[in-house]
């Protein structure tokens, strides 16, 4: 009889800890995409930037 809730505890704790994982798994792969993404919209708008000065210093050129 013990051994009987001992290895239906040990089962539901094995349960409980995949979908832990999986949860944990799920949340760093969310975490992972959303950095990326932000990395790409921080170079996106750096590229934006250089593009402006640069236009900036292509019209200060012809003006004098």
């Amino acid at each position: 009889m013990k051994l009987e809730n001992a290895s239906s505890n040990i089962q539901s704790q094995s349960k409980s800890l995949e979908s832990l994982n999986v949860l944990l798994t799920k949340t760093s792969r969310f975490f992972d995409q959303f950095f990326c993404f932000r990395h790409l919209l921080n170079y996106v708008h750096m590229e934006f930037f250089l593009y402006n000065k640069l236009q900036e210093i292509k019209s200060s050129i012809r003006s004098e």
